[in-house]
């Protein structure tokens, strides 16, 4: 058989070359439609997101006293900026802690006293009835961010003079500075900022669980009960028990449209799902991780084993979906929702110690992290305060004398 001739030759290689071409023009022309068609779907959600966030009412009442026009994130920004100024001298404020230590007040009077401006500005905020969060810059989102650093010591020293208020006889001043610290963490919480929450949490737990130990309460005279009492259901009915991703999912929009692709996570292996197009890859994340948010609020209420394992469930689906960048998100979702029910299982386990120091054996509150109310166990000489939860390994209680 004869070999083809030369002009055969070039015109099957020129067919094979516009094959090809044709090909992986097909191809690129798929891609540009899915990363276009994926990119128009999260503009739209994230438009959705945004009427909605800007529809919301962001005003409460403060934890005691009365409540007072202008923003409280701006008087948590003017605080903040005061608590960076006063950040240098670590090892005096590391001396204060552990927070149950009584001991640890004497010879604080001249560290106290510096960081009083930064306190009184919290107080102000914490009155303020407007909890609107502060818009992050639309350039760089990111750059907005709560400092957990400023924010910890800033709650760490209210709570520091609130022992010394307490060893000093003010047992109501001492209620209000926790009080004061405590709204803090929960309009951070309330923000809706994933990470804003977890250092609300945080916030909250310092004011609450560590400012308060039974020996502290012991020490509270009947009004100064009577206001913590108040001020602890008031702060229980702000904070929520659920995830609320809304400000996540507007925080993640902006930063992705604000942001050139060639800054987001390296495109993995997997990425030949999305044509190796990070745009496409990241859209369809968001537009992932909207659609679980949107079932994880809209689910009925169950008690939190129930939850935790639905929960799990729904995010190994979006972990193990293909998409790297909406796996990297899957596993904090219930982590953070787990510390929110945490700190709310602190706050309510003092709200039954308390109402037992008025002598009120009221009927045990919700345990946000089991499937009943907390359970109560009475001792010689004590009232023990069970959750079905753990941290560590270690149950989550509280002792109260009897």
């Amino acid at each position: 058989m004869s070999a083809p001739n030369p002009a055969r030759r070039r015109r099957i290689a020129l067919t094979s070359a516009i094959s090809l071409a044709a090909t992986f023009g097909a191809g690129a022309g798929i891609v540009r439609f899915q990363t276009e068609t994926s990119w128009q779907a999260m503009q739209q959600s994230a438009a959705t997101l945004e009427s909605a966030w800007r529809a919301r009412d962001h005003r409460r009442e403060p934890l005691w006293g009365k409540g007072t026009s202008g923003s409280a994130f701006a008087g948590y920004a003017q605080a903040l900026e005061q608590a960076q100024e006063l950040m240098a001298s670590q090892d005096e404020r590391v001396a204060t802690l552990p927070h149950h230590d009584d001991a640890k007040v004497e010879g604080t009077a001249a560290l106290q006293a510096r960081w009083q401006p930064a306190l009184m500005a919290l107080s102000a905020a914490a009155h303020c009835r407007d909890a609107a969060p502060k818009e992050l810059p639309e350039g760089t989102p990111a750059s907005g961010l709560a400092n957990l650093l400023q924010a910890r010591w800033l709650v760490n020293m209210a709570v520091l003079e609130a022992r010394a208020r307490r060893l000093a006889g003010q047992p109501q001043p001492a209620v209000e500075h926790t009080l004061d610290a405590a709204t803090f963490g929960a309009d951070l919480v309330r923000s809706s900022l994933l990470i804003h929450a977890m250092i609300g949490s945080a916030l909250v737990s310092i004011a609450c669980h560590e400012a308060w130990p039974d020996h502290a309460l012991q020490q509270l005279d009947a009004p100064a009960l009577a206001v913590l009492a108040l001020g602890l259901e008031r702060l229980d009915a702000q904070l929520p028990e659920r995830l609320d991703l809304a400000g996540e999912l507007r925080f993640l929009s902006r930063w992705l449209k604000s942001t050139d692709a060639a800054s987001w996570p390296p495109l993995g292996a997997s990425s030949w799902r999305y044509g190796f197009s990070p745009r496409w890859m990241a859209a369809d994340a968001f537009t992932s991780y909207a659609t679980v948010g949107a079932r994880l609020d809209g689910a009925p209420q169950l008690p939190w084993p129930q939850r935790e394992a639905w929960m799990d469930l729904e995010l190994s689906a979006l972990s193990e979906g293909g998409n790297p960048i909406a796996a990297a998100v899957a596993p904090n979702l219930g982590s953070a929702e787990r510390t929110l029910r945490t700190t709310l299982a602190h706050v309510r386990l003092l709200r039954m110690a308390v109402a037992l120091h008025r002598g009120q054996d009221s009927a045990p509150l919700a345990d946000p992290l089991g499937d009943g109310p907390f359970a109560v166990v009475h001792e010689a000489g004590a009232v023990v305060l069970h959750s079905a939860g753990e941290i560590g390994g270690k149950a989550i209680e509280r002792r109260v004398a009897r």
